[in-house]
């Protein structure tokens, strides 16, 4: 058979099996052959993967546009540094206030799909997806649609920000009541879907904002104290038993809190359909981190005890995803205001896997195949993007990333594409690096530069989930 691509001396990395020495035949855009190295003719393009690791492209199941910038623009700027932190494929939050202007305006997101695709398509690098927030009667009644015309699974809620506030205007979403959050997982859950919930609890919020304030703090440890971790875990609790009520299964996305992770724990033990995601920052910084105020972001950055919990509950497989909660931003919008009204979120995705390899493979937290597993084999599983997605099988998409584990390299956010001035990482040292990002077979990232022109990446529909 003819081939486009080989890849040769590649050490396949796979969750579940011992990582071979294999070349990866690749045609039309998909994975057509795997022998032992040495044994596949030469295609057209043929890549020495020099014996280094080559793992499923990531799958970021967590990923904002348009937040605080031009959705267009970021779908450029942002997907492009997604490759270069080895991610082909990216599940966008879906919400009217990231849109452009004229798509913002319209209540249905059945209305604006259609231009909404078109958009990505012509600016993305990567593959995408899409997680809608439904907040409104109508978009709730819509849910079975978006499952069955749209191909989408996944569907976001917040149980924090309450309707007509700061907080809730400047994020364009905000909580439902109880009931109408049980009648959403209803139909999320009769339609084959799966909630995503935000899960912090505002009364307990608003209570200790307001006694921070009083004292004058306006720092990044006061941030976190005015979201203390029964924030979160009584939230979670609170979900859970709605979502369980209905029988809809349930996704807790960037779990922070070790309290939460306990409690996760014990749900999976008795058969709960519960699965839940943690992001690079919490494994790695602290609520005393030098960013300050560039560090603010919901839920916040804990303590030690709670970031030592989180690698447990990675290496365990009670947490099943790490995601980037990627949401571009500007230093100057964060530092001229208080920590109280200032934006929030900052760029993550291209830093995510570089900081699993150094701060996991390297430390001996994780194991190669057990990043891939969080990063791409189960969220693909979890959102219905398997067996397209998310492994380097027969038939699946040629989406892979070939990492260099000895490459050392000190994080420069100028030397990344995103429209953000800013790393909360800058100057670290961190060793494992990708080198060559893959999406469907084509090169979009080599060495650390982008290599292919945006506008290559694809809308992919959600099948049926694999939990």
């Amino acid at each position: 058979m003819h081939f486009d691509v080989v890849i040769k001396n590649a050490q396949l990395v796979s969750p579940g099996s011992t990582t071979t020495m294999s070349d990866v035949a690749i045609k039309s855009g998909r994975i057509a052959a795997i022998a032992a190295a040495g044994m596949l003719p030469p295609g057209d393009e043929t890549i020495d993967a020099k014996g280094r690791p080559v793992l499923p492209g990531l799958v970021d199941a967590h990923h904002h546009l348009g937040y605080w910038g031009s959705f267009e623009r970021e779908c450029e700027t942002e997907t492009m540094g997604a490759a270069v932190g080895g991610v082909t494929t990216a599940i966008l939050m879906l919400k009217r206030k990231n849109l452009p202007p004229h798509l913002a305006a319209r209540s249905s997101y059945l209305e604006v799909f259609d231009e909404f695709v078109g958009i990505v398509e012509k600016h993305s690098l990567i593959d995408i997806a899409f997680r809608p927030y439904p907040m409104t009667s109508q978009q709730i009644q819509e849910i079975p649609d978006c499952v069955s015309r749209l191909g989408v699974r996944g569907f976001k809620f917040i149980m924090h920000f309450r309707a007509g506030t700061l907080e809730a205007e400047m994020s364009g979403a905000h909580a439902l009541d109880d009931g109408t959050l049980l009648d959403a997982f209803r139909h999320v859950g009769r339609a084959g879907g799966i909630v995503c919930v935000h899960a912090e609890n505002q009364d307990i919020i608003d209570f200790h904002a307001v006694q921070l304030e009083r004292a004058g703090r306006d720092d990044l440890t006061a941030w976190a104290e005015s979201r203390p971790n029964v924030s979160e875990l009584e939230a979670i609790q609170r979900v859970s038993l709605l979502a369980d009520a209905v029988e809809c299964p349930l996704y807790i996305v960037h779990v922070t809190a070790s309290e939460s992770v306990d409690f996760i724990a014990e749900a999976k033990e008795k058969g709960r359909q519960i699965r839940a995601e943690t992001c690079p920052h919490y494994l790695t910084l602290l609520k005393t981190a030098p960013g300050g105020k560039l560090a603010k972001t919901k839920p916040p950055i804990r303590d030690e005890v709670s970031r030592e919990r989180l690698w447990w509950g990675l290496r365990e497989g009670v947490i099943d995803c790490v995601s980037s909660d990627h949401m571009p931003s500007r230093r100057l919008e964060r530092e001229s205001e208080s920590i109280w009204s200032c934006q929030w979120g900052f760029p993550a995705v291209e830093t995510m896997l570089p900081l699993l390899l150094s701060e996991g493979v390297h430390k001996g937290r994780l194991s190669l195949e057990r990043i891939a597993e969080v990063t791409s084999l189960n969220p693909a599983r979890i959102f219905g993007l398997y067996p397209q997605k998310g492994h380097l099988g027969l038939g699946a998409d040629a989406d892979l990333v070939i990492v260099d584990l000895d490459k050392r390299a000190c994080v420069r956010q100028k030397a990344f594409p995103s429209s953000s001035d800013f790393s909360l990482y800058e100057g670290w040292e961190l060793t494992g690096w990708p080198v060559l990002t893959m999406v469907r077979g084509r090169v979009v990232m080599r060495d650390g530069d982008i290599v292919a022109k945006p506008g290559g990446g694809n809308y992919v529909r959600q099948g049926p989930l694999h939990l």
